[in-house]
């Protein structure tokens, strides 16, 4: 589901096409601009209105992909949802992204990959998407928040920005879910000012909570902080520190949301902040 993030979503289209094929992938155009049927040639789009956008809308969002989701399940073996700054990857030595997730289906609801948050590092040329990205910006963390339940092999209900759901958490294998959102500054800049210059924006500053209108006024400021945070950890192999990051969320599952029973039993990982960079190998500089 995307708006006003042409760049990513060219990305997305690419890398998605060429795992699974363009008849396979669905994108809700948020507002339904003619931008996305351009860039989404092949694909499935749907569009839905862009009208209100309030503290609630990313509850209702969780609902229209979950409806979604669970509606293809009928139909297809598994299901790979993603925000459009978020891409799936698999380790090229264990096979294709479609081989390695069919190689763990029917033994878990749903998997969820190993986050790589990508880093800027200070100097950094803007992010070329036309090109490889991993060589582009070989280094990331991992925070435990954003390895998310993005691949389905059974419905399900999610919480509020897809960071859980009420199936138990599951890392799986060989599974990486390579997120964008602290890559690339000019993206940054651009979607932040193209939100400064949308006709909701007063809506959205005058009825959102204080959390709500910082992640989209505060972008490039959470942007900056994080880079700045995350490149004075030491750097260590990609290898060496996915079986400790895997197994140090696999020995702390706890349960989302006790507050909420209407949402049903969720279960999460609790917190694991690795304070150490991340040095992606080589082999993955032409997978994504």
């Amino acid at each position: 589901m995307c708006w006003n993030e042409e760049a990513y979503l060219s990305k997305w289209v690419a890398h998605y096409g060429a795992a699974f094929g363009r008849e396979n992938l669905y994108i809700i155009a948020h507002g339904g601009e003619q931008i996305v049927y351009d860039l989404a040639e092949g694909c499935n789009v749907i569009a839905v209105p862009r009208k209100v956008i309030d503290p609630a809308f990313n509850r209702r969002r969780a609902r229209v992909v979950e409806a979604l989701v669970n509606f293809l399940l009928t139909s297809h073996r598994a299901i790979v949802f993603g925000d459009v700054d978020e891409y799936i990857i698999a380790d090229p030595e264990a096979g294709s992204l479609e081989d390695v997730i069919e190689g763990q289906r029917g033994h878990v609801p749903s998997l969820k990959p190993l986050a790589l948050n990508l880093l800027e590092h200070e100097g950094a040329a803007p992010l070329d998407f036309s090109k490889p990205i991993l060589p582009q910006r070989p280094t990331a963390h991992s925070r435990y928040q954003f390895c998310k339940p993005v691949i389905l092999f059974q419905p399900t209900v999610f919480v509020a920005g897809f960071h859980y759901s009420t199936h138990a958490p599951n890392l799986g294998e060989d599974l990486y879910l390579v997120h964008l959102h602290f890559a690339d500054s000019t993206a940054a800049e651009t979607i932040g000012k193209n939100f400064d210059h949308s006709m909701e924006q007063k809506q959205i500053l005058k009825e959102s909570t204080d959390r709500f209108k910082n992640f989209w006024t505060k972008r490039v400021e959470q942007f900056v902080s994080y880079n700045r945070r995350c490149n004075r950890m030491p750097l260590f192999p990609l290898d060496d520190m996915a079986p400790e990051l895997r197994a140090a969320m696999r020995e702390n599952v706890v349960v989302g949301n006790p507050k909420k029973p209407k949402q049903g039993k969720t279960m999460t990982f609790g917190q694991v902040d690795d304070k150490r960079r991340i040095e992606i190998p080589t082999r993955f500089f032409d997978v994504f």
